[in-house]
């Protein structure tokens, strides 16, 4: 019926104008209008569908989808971000399943609504409070032993490490520039961990942290089979280079990289290019557990 609007979108702000629409109040039952992902999933179970083959497609759609705007992104980052510690963004992803469960995207939503609806909170408190863990935000200003002491106890923090915006900073050493300079000729080994600089520790840093804090994420960029998507890219990122080739040689063993970036810290590799008067304040930078 190509006159009946409500069944041709799956739009909420359509339907709900629907006199047979359902709100799904209840957000562990399979009834109304809208399911969560995890009970789409339970449903495909109980109708014997395998869910991972769609889910691996639904990653590929969204790693592809960014791809296509990657260099614009990078370009507006470059010049805008003044610092690594704060850039995040969150996308919505609408994607519709056909009749063969083949997945096409729909829409990406650059600010997408977060609805106050009993269903939506359940799915998105949870998802803004990991997203939050990922980030790994700082409290940025200067605090006495006794605050400290007192988050220490509160929290059950083993120890406290004082915010340093060098650890963030964007300005490159010129060991770092003609670094870059020959991972753009092609030029071998330079991720080996003995030509690690302080920079490309302290991403590979943030990017365990960010890995350790995901409980219902899913880090689609690097993965194992990532060059793939890497090779699209119009212009090549050093950065997502190194941690390429950190993925395909800690991935699998995880635990050893973090070994490795421990020594390293230990060492002060991390914090080599710092100016002097900040030095002191990380040395004591240990890793996430």
């Amino acid at each position: 019926d190509m006159y009946d609007k409500f069944i041709h979108l799956t739009n909420y702000s359509i339907n709900k104008r629907n006199e047979d629409f359902e709100f799904n109040e209840t957000p562990e039952e399979l009834n109304g209008h809208k399911w969560s992902l995890n009970m789409l999933w339970k449903h495909f179970e109980k109708e014997g569908i395998n869910k991972f083959p769609i889910w691996e497609e639904i990653k590929d759609i969204v790693v592809k989808t960014i791809l296509c705007g990657h260099l614009p992104i990078k370009t507006v980052f470059e010049e805008d971000v003044k610092s690594d510690y704060n850039c995040y963004k969150l996308f919505g992803f609408d994607v519709l399943l056909d009749e063969s469960l083949k997945p096409w995207l729909l829409e990406v939503n650059n600010f997408p609504t977060l609805n106050h609806k009993s269903l939506d909170r359940h799915v998105n408190e949870v998802m803004i409070a990991e997203m939050f863990n990922i980030l790994g935000f700082h409290i940025t200003e200067p605090i006495n032993d006794k605050k400290k002491a007192a988050i220490i106890d509160n929290t059950g923090l083993d120890s406290f490490v004082d915010f340093d915006p060098q650890m963030y900073m964007r300005k490159k050493s010129n060991e770092q520039l003609e670094k870059e300079e020959d991972w753009a000729k092609g030029k071998p080994g330079l991720f080996d961990e003995d030509k690690l600089t302080p920079l490309d520790v302290r991403i590979l840093i943030r990017a365990e942290e960010e890995l350790e804090q995901t409980v219902n994420f899913t880090r689609l960029l690097p993965c194992a089979d990532g060059r793939k998507y890497l090779d699209c890219c119009q212009v090549p990122s050093y950065s997502d280079s190194l941690l390429q080739h950190w993925e395909e040689k800690h991935g699998y063993e995880s635990s050893q990289g973090r070994e490795v970036l421990g020594r390293l810290c230990r060492e002060g590799v991390h914090t080599k290019d710092f100016v002097e008067k900040k030095k002191k304040k990380v040395t004591n930078f240990v890793l996430k557990k």
